[in-house]
């Protein structure tokens, strides 16, 4: 893909943009409101609680900015943007203190994750999101960045012996038996990924197609594959 508007042009990113882009009329950051019943009427929120959005947006805006200059498709970090807007948007819909509380918390437990810092997310199993390639040769960025409604992306810019090997723009989506992850790539047509969990400080990227066998335009430059094991950096 050469450019921004053919990236736009594919299907699967285009199909998750458009969800998390998707009308929120009468959400609110805790729940949706039955379809027969009348939007909850909104409060104003505290002038703290203004404040601590307004922090939390200037992390959320360097944690796009970041994405931007790392993926792949940089027009990929859309996917992020969406996101956070529609959990702005929910937030202007609440209709009470603990409501606006419940925001303000997810989106910093999502930013500290992302951040390296220690949180919790409760679909995923690590203390945050930064990871290493195990094998040797490998430097870069593996980063988990949680999105909303259990999704996260995954990205991985990694060099091998200082040379750039393997990419992937992907999301991520926790699987029904709870202990596997299925990772998309944006881009149409690469295959799909299986993120397994080892413990709480490493996982096992794996080829969804059993027998796949990995070439240079799957993720990476000949040589080089993008299934292994991954460890928490530090």
């Amino acid at each position: 893909m050469t450019t921004v508007s053919r990236c736009l042009a594919h299907r699967r990113f285009a199909r998750l943009l458009a969800t998390l882009a998707a009308p929120l009329l009468g959400l609110s950051a805790c729940e949706k409101a039955p379809d027969t019943q009348s939007p909850a009427p909104k409060i104003e929120p505290s002038a703290e609680a203004k404040a601590r959005s307004a922090a939390l947006a200037t992390r959320e805006d360097a944690q796009l900015d970041w994405l931007k200059k790392t993926l792949d498709v940089p027009v990929h970090a859309e996917v992020y943007k969406a996101a956070v807007e529609q959990a702005r948007t929910r937030a202007a819909h609440c209709p009470n203190e603990k409501c606006i509380e419940t925001g303000l918390r997810r989106r910093q437990t999502r930013l500290d994750f992302a951040e390296g810092k220690p949180s919790r997310i409760p679909f995923l199993p690590f203390p945050n999101g930064h990871f290493a390639r195990e094998e040797a040769g490998y430097t870069g960025t593996v980063r988990i960045v949680p999105l909303i409604d259990g999704k996260a992306m995954l990205v991985v810019a990694l060099s091998f012996k200082g040379r750039p090997s393997c990419t992937l723009d992907g999301v991520m989506t926790r699987d029904d038996d709870k202990q596997t992850w299925t990772v998309a790539s944006l881009e149409e047509g690469l295959p799909t990924l299986v993120m397994t969990p080892a413990g709480k400080d490493a996982f096992a990227l794996s080829y969804a197609e059993a027998g796949h066998a990995p070439h240079e335009v799957d993720y990476c430059t000949t040589g080089t594959s993008i299934d292994g094991h991954y460890t928490l950096a530090g």
